[in-house]
């Protein structure tokens, strides 16, 4: 299945900048680290990541994972090109209750 309304996806790039590619966040630098060794982005690549994730939410096939109180989740893997590497990476979404519109919630490659 496609992930519904993917056209719509919303990816906040302070999420993208200041956890997913952030090499200081308490929880996030491991995501950071796995970017760079595995496909070679920093934080000045969150253009670069941004643009794949919004390919993936209108073109990747997702997987319902669980419904929460805040809404349901989704789940999907796609293959990333970065400038030292090529990986799957694995993002997870969520359309909240009452919402029709997809949000980035997590993403990072996959070893």
């Amino acid at each position: 299945m496609k992930l519904p309304n993917g056209n719509q996806a919303l990816i906040d790039n302070a999420k993208l900048r200041e956890y997913c590619l952030s090499p200081v966040h308490p929880r996030g630098r491991h995501k950071a680290a796995l970017f760079k060794k595995l496909l070679g982005l920093t934080i000045a690549d969150v253009d670069l990541l941004r643009d794949f994730l919004q390919d993936a939410a209108r073109n990747a096939e997702a997987v319902e994972t669980k419904q929460s109180p805040f809404g349901q989740h989704y789940s999907m893997e796609f293959t990333m090109n970065g400038p030292t590497g090529q990986a799957r990476v694995l993002s997870v979404w969520i359309i909240r209750s009452g919402e029709s519109v997809p949000r980035l919630i997590t993403c990072y490659p996959l070893e």
